[in-house]
């Protein structure tokens, strides 16, 4: 797969490809270079919180099957004619389904 290229020479981010995070780009480039500018101290700053904000994206779907699983353990009734375990793979499933509907995951 080739990455696009812009104008300027540099690769494009997959992030524009999904319309909420598009906007986000630019401003997230120069806040970049204003902490880079800012010194050290700011740019490390804002390297750690932007390693913060990827990480907790790349826990989605695991935040949410967690959250899954402690619902249906509190929630899902005894006795119901699906069990538990494959609700939670059915569950699974549609999570995942959605998030490539939405194009959150690749």
């Amino acid at each position: 797969m080739q990455r696009r290229v812009s104008e300027a020479g540099h690769r494009q981010s997959a992030a524009r490809l999904w319309a909420p995070l598009a906007r986000f780009i630019d401003w997230e480039a120069a806040l970049g270079e204003a902490a880079e500018a800012r010194g050290r101290g700011a740019h490390f700053a804002y390297e750690f919180v932007r390693f913060g904000i990827k990480q907790a994206w790349a826990c989605l779907f695991a935040a949410l099957m967690l959250a899954l699983i402690i619902g249906t353990y509190f929630l899902y009734p005894r006795g119901a004619a699906l069990a538990r375990y494959d609700f939670l793979v059915i569950g699974a499933v549609a999570i995942q389904a959605l998030m490539l509907a939405f194009k959150l995951e690749t």
